[in-house]
């Protein structure tokens, strides 16, 4: 999937999770129950698959509707929060991506995707300052994530602190495994924000 920087990083990254989530989330659970309970995670599990593949066929907003269904029966789906502000976030409807980032992090606090989503549809909404908590919540999360080490980076350039920025951004060299990598991901995010 070709994408742009953060979006299309996310992009693998949020099909993988929907796929996870649909299928993994209620794995424990016996197929042969009837219950009311195992009928709704049953429910959720199907829609979680069907936005799944709506994302995968960039079908964006058939995507946010599925997940949004989720969300109406069950609000504690942290990974349906931050996989609906991600497609807001690709469709550059920031403020949405945000509110959504934050309450992902406020139900799974541990979710660096989220925290580094969060920051980065700050730094899109050109609030820098505000970005660099949640980026360095992510960093500090998976620290071994370019992205993360990279809009560290673009952030401490943005702030003007081009030796921080040099360091990270070395850093974040130091854990690109390809060219593809490095020439379609977060580095190529920060042209759009200056311009």
């Amino acid at each position: 999937m070709k994408r742009h920087g953060f979006w299309k990083v996310g992009t693998a990254v949020g099909v993988l999770w929907l796929s996870v989530a649909a299928m993994g989330a209620w794995a424990e659970e016996p197929a042969s129950s009837n219950s009311p309970i195992q009928a709704e995670k049953a429910a959720l599990k199907q829609l979680y698959k069907q936005a799944s593949q709506a994302a995968e066929k960039g079908e964006d907003d058939r995507a946010i509707a599925l997940l949004t269904q989720i969300l109406e029966r069950d609000p504690q789906q942290a990974v349906a929060y931050r996989e609906r502000a991600w497609i807001y976030g690709k469709q550059n409807r920031t403020a949405l991506a945000i509110a959504d980032y934050r309450q992902a992090i406020a139900l799974d606090p541990k979710n660096a995707s989220a925290y580094g989503g969060l920051g980065w549809s700050l730094v899109v909404e050109g609030r820098f300052e505000e970005a660099r908590e949640p980026t360095e919540k992510a960093h500090a999360q998976e620290p071994d994530n370019f992205a993360w080490t990279v809009n560290l980076g673009n952030l401490a350039l943005l702030a003007g602190d081009r030796e921080q920025a040099r360091l990270y951004y070395r850093q974040g060299l130091e854990q690109i495994t390809s060219i593809e990598q490095f020439e379609e991901g977060p580095l190529t995010d920060l042209g759009p924000v200056i311009n």
